[in-house]
């Protein structure tokens, strides 16, 4: 059994075999700070909530290859900061066949 953890800061997705206590890397190719900010699996997949992102980062669980879906979303305009872009969402869940992000500055 693998657990992923999303890459906030780091460049790359931590991957933990819990049986074998094992821990390694997939390299997500993208930088910056604050991209991703939790995960929630649906299916063989694994979806991370785009914090700082411009998109949501998939990755296949059985493959460990890594796409991303463009986000067109931005930051709130009463955020204050003047910013028009950042820090959208804060944690995913599923429920049912959807994943649902939790709104942190997202219109």
């Amino acid at each position: 059994t693998k657990l992923f953890c999303a890459p906030y800061n780091a460049s790359c997705v931590l991957v933990i075999d819990v049986e074998t206590e094992k821990v390694r890397t997939i390299p997500t190719r993208i930088k910056g700070r604050g991209r991703w900010c939790g995960i929630a699996r649906q299916g063989k997949k694994l979806f991370c909530a785009p914090y700082n992102a411009t998109s949501i980062l998939v990755i296949d669980a059985e493959t460990e290859k890594i796409r991303t879906i463009p986000c067109p979303y931005r930051r709130s305009s009463s955020s204050g900061s003047g910013s028009n872009q950042g820090q959208l969402w804060a944690g995913i869940a599923r429920f049912q066949n959807k994943l649902y992000c939790a709104p942190y500055n997202a219109d």
